[in-house]
């Protein structure tokens, strides 16, 4: 049991610093953290972007008026604003973007990411759709902000913890680099899913193309709250 842990113990947190690392490598202004009350400033507007992001997302969610297909049209819309897709791309691209850029269906493969990351979103967080959001707390890594939030269903007594990495591009600019629902940070697991896909496809861009758009279409058949 001992070795177990000392072998994988390791590889989680590499990929979580990998993670990181792409997101200060994404060029950002940072001068502006120098000075403690900048820092405060910072965590406070970074607050507010997550309270505002989990404002609109579950206020769509509770929406008995929308559709599955206007839901998904909701988050897409959110996913667009406010996270930073080039980045979200690139890393759950994993192995497959280089491929992707030389064949130059690196746009078709964005668009697919895109479109699985948002459905995958609604089907985790629609069982939560009544349930309250705010935020907690957080915290700065170099020019990654990390903003804690809590989502409470008490008629049901669950509890969800929301960890979300901004990437800070500016004094008040920030982009979600990732989400950790739980313990699990959603787009490092996903990562893992595309890399066994694309294995799985001989390592062809058409391959995981296509199984991605197999993915995306399982979800549409699934029933919300089913």
């Amino acid at each position: 049991m001992g070795a177990t842990t000392r072998a994988v113990a390791p590889r989680r947190i590499l990929r979580r610093r990998e993670f990181i690392g792409a997101l200060i490598g994404v060029p950002c202004a940072t001068s502006f953290t120098t000075s403690a009350r900048g820092e405060m400033i910072a965590r406070n507007l970074a607050q507010e972007f997550v309270a505002e992001l989990g404002g609109k997302a579950f206020s769509a969610l509770r929406n008995t008026m929308l559709s599955k297909r206007a839901l998904e049209g909701e988050f897409r819309s959110i996913y667009r604003d406010y996270f930073d897709v080039e980045a979200i791309t690139r890393w759950v691209a994993g192995k497959s973007w280089r491929a992707a850029l030389s064949e130059g269906r690196d746009g078709r493969l964005r668009e697919l990411i895109g479109e699985y990351v948002t459905k995958k979103l609604v089907v985790g967080l629609y069982d939560y759709r009544f349930a309250t959001f705010s935020v907690r707390y957080s915290a700065r890594y170099g020019s990654v902000e990390e903003v804690i939030s809590e989502v409470k269903d008490e008629p049901r007594g669950r509890y969800l913890s929301l960890t979300w990495l901004l990437a800070v591009k500016g004094p008040s600019t920030f982009r979600v680099g990732d989400v950790k629902i739980g313990a699990f940070s959603f787009l490092i697991n996903e990562r893992g899913h595309l890399d066994r896909l694309f294995s799985s496809a001989g390592n062809t861009v058409e391959g995981l193309l296509h199984a991605l758009g197999r993915l995306i279409t399982e979800l549409d058949t699934m029933k919300l709250g089913g």
